[in-house]
């Protein structure tokens, strides 16, 4: 963040008149007076912004010149172009600035004003040199990642050490920091501040000599850094560091932003400036350190990388809890960039389970009947975000875990060459092919349907080969279309159509076989007598097959006793056949084959019974 500018103002004045920034309106306003000019209101946000004011001051030569700063109940030297922070927490009526009466009867005043935003979020995701308010006072933010922090304002001036001895591990500031310093602050703003190790040793050599404390000052180095990085700027008072140097002095920074090690730490006039740690997890609000427990949140499912099939469903399982007293605590999950949901609610202090399913299919994530989600694309890396935020505002971690799919694909569908064959009717043939699936787990059912008619189930199972026989009585004359269609068991389809055509062949035949099966009322037979009422010009040969279920049919030929033939009427005859087997059979077929010389001839069977032994 930067600092941008708010008001600029230009004036002349004497010597002896002073400058004057008098606060107006509570938090919302400042009024600038002149002796030059007429009062000028400038309104300022305190809710979004930090202001710092800056004074340049030049005689006619161009001369800067030095003056006189009252500013919060304390007189100091003012430099012209320093800054003065403030924010809604700081009385600025008692501000003035009064020059010297040294070297002419004029002045130059050039009042700056400008505003940085104040911070919000966590501590750790704040920039480097961010100014907070933390147990009433402004602090320089110098390490977001361990909540580093460097007080804006001394604690008043102390000797390093009452012994004249320049080790802080040992030394009376250090005990001063710790105890009597620390134990007034509130108990909330101590419970925030970390255990650190600080480095003490000489320069360059630092980290030879450890001390461990929860308040401490700059080293050395650390200044160096902060001041070289523009992090910190120089001071209005001389300040102590913890480093030590060789002649029994300790370093101090003085107002140029140097480093000298000329001072006794047995001496007073030196400022003390903390410097401490604080949990980086703290939560701020427009700058100021919020003294809410953020709550925390675990997830035991799913497991990381997970993919999910279709129908499968994706388990959001684990607790949120929150330490805080009298708040309510709300957990949220989020998939991708899509608008996030609330997984469960309840009060802080209670251990808050949190759970939830959601099922995959048609490429979708869905609560119950709703879908949550838009298409989620195969092989991307998709995000479940899950967190906790409470009712003062505070915000757990975000759990993430990733999550791929495989949404549900189209079952496999193959069908062999097809060979359509027969003459009549009752001819058939067979049209047969393979089924399948990608997916695990699937199971698919084939069906097949012939023109408007109903489907007929072929294939219930895993994927694999399927057949079914067509009559040619089921063909229409001209066009047929047979569709077959395969399903899996989560909806997705496959279909191939198939087109035939039945043309009409009336072609006479002159050879007709006719099978007949003979059904022995006591389940079997070892005789068979058949008679055969026929035109007596009809050329008959007439053969039996006796054998048992599941053998082969085997047919001999059956010879009418010419003897026998007996006339029924006119023209027609009747025939005797019989034929005898040793042991009785149950399979009878009685095959009949008639014979025409041309299609002029329509000789004909009119009746055939017999009896069984």
């Amino acid at each position: 963040m930067a600092w941008e500018l708010v008001d600029s103002n230009s004036f002349s004045t004497t010597y002896s008149t002073a400058f004057t920034l008098v606060r107006n309106g509570g938090s919302t306003s400042f009024i600038v007076l002149t002796t030059s000019g007429p009062e000028k209101s400038i309104t300022l946000d305190f809710q979004k912004y930090r202001y710092r004011l800056r004074v340049l001051i030049y005689d006619l030569q161009g001369r800067v010149k030095s003056t006189t700063l009252t500013c919060k109940g304390t007189t100091s030297a003012y430099k012209s172009g320093n800054d003065v922070t403030f924010d809604k927490s700081d009385d600025l009526s008692g501000f003035s600035i009064v020059t010297d009466t040294n070297g002419g009867p004029n002045l130059t005043f050039t009042t700056i004003i400008e505003r940085i935003s104040l911070a919000n979020g966590k501590l750790k995701d704040q920039a480097p040199g961010t100014v907070i308010n933390f147990a009433g006072s402004p602090w320089t933010l110098l390490e977001p990642s361990t909540g580093y922090l460097f007080k804006n304002t001394h604690v008043g001036e102390m000797k390093f050490d009452n012994s004249n001895q320049n080790v802080f591990g040992t030394s009376s500031i250090r005990s001063y920091l710790n105890n009597e310093y620390y134990n007034a602050l509130s108990a909330a703003d101590r419970s925030l501040i970390l255990q650190k190790i600080w480095h003490a040793g000489l320069p360059n050599k630092e980290s030879e000599v450890k001390v461990t404390a929860r308040v401490g000052l700059l080293s050395h180095s650390e200044w160096t850094k902060y001041f070289a990085d523009t992090i910190l700027s120089k001071p209005t008072e001389p300040f102590w560091t913890l480093t030590p140097s060789t002649n029994n002095s300790v370093y101090r920074v003085v107002a140029s932003g140097h480093l000298l090690a000329d001072y006794s730490p047995g001496l007073a006039g030196v400022y003390v400036r903390p410097v401490l740690c604080i949990n980086p997890e703290t939560n701020l609000i427009n700058g100021t350190v919020v003294h809410n427990a953020t709550p925390t949140i675990t997830l035991s499912s799913p497991t990381n990388n997970q993919t999910l099939y279709e129908n499968d469903t994706f388990n959001i399982a684990g607790n949120a809890h929150d330490t805080d007293a009298d708040q309510s605590v709300t957990a949220y999950y989020q998939i991708n960039n899509e608008p996030r949901k609330v997984l469960a609610t309840n009060l802080s202090q209670t251990q808050i389970s949190l759970s939830k399913q959601l099922i995959f299919k048609g490429s979708k994530l869905f609560d119950g009947e709703v879908a949550i989600t838009g298409v989620l694309a195969d092989g991307v890396a998709h995000t479940l975000k899950v967190w906790a935020v409470d009712s003062e505002g505070g915000q757990s971690t975000t759990v993430e875990r990733t999550f791929y799919v495989v949404p549900n694909r189209a079952p496999l569908l193959a069908i062999d060459a097809i060979t359509p064959s027969g003459i009549i009717d009752t001819d058939k043939f067979t049209i047969s092919g393979t089924s399948g699936d990608p997916d695990a787990n699937a199971n698919v059912k084939v069906s097949y349907r012939i023109n408007a008619g109903n489907a007929v189930d072929i294939y219930d199972g895993s994927g694999g080969a399927w057949e079914f026989e067509v009559l040619l009585a089921q063909l229409k004359v001209g066009e047929n279309t047979i569709i077959v269609e395969v399903v899996d068991n989560y909806g997705a389809k496959t279909s191939k159509t198939i087109k035939l055509n039945k043309n009409t062949v009336n072609t006479p035949i002159l050879q007709s076989v006719a099978r007949h099966k003979i059904s022995p009322p006591k389940g079997s037979a070892r005789g068979v007598l058949i008679w055969v009422q026929r035109d007596e010009d009809l050329d008959l040969t007439v053969e039996l097959s006796m054998t048992l279920a599941g053998e082969q049919e085997q047919y001999i030929l059956l010879e009418a006793d010419p003897e026998n033939i007996v006339e029924v009427s006119e023209g027609i005859v009747e025939d005797e056949y019989y034929h005898e087997t040793v042991e009785p059979k149950d399979n009878i077929i009685l095959k009949l084959t008639t014979s025409r010389a041309n299609v002029n001839i329509d000789n004909k069977i009119y009746l055939i019974w017999g009896v069984l032994e």
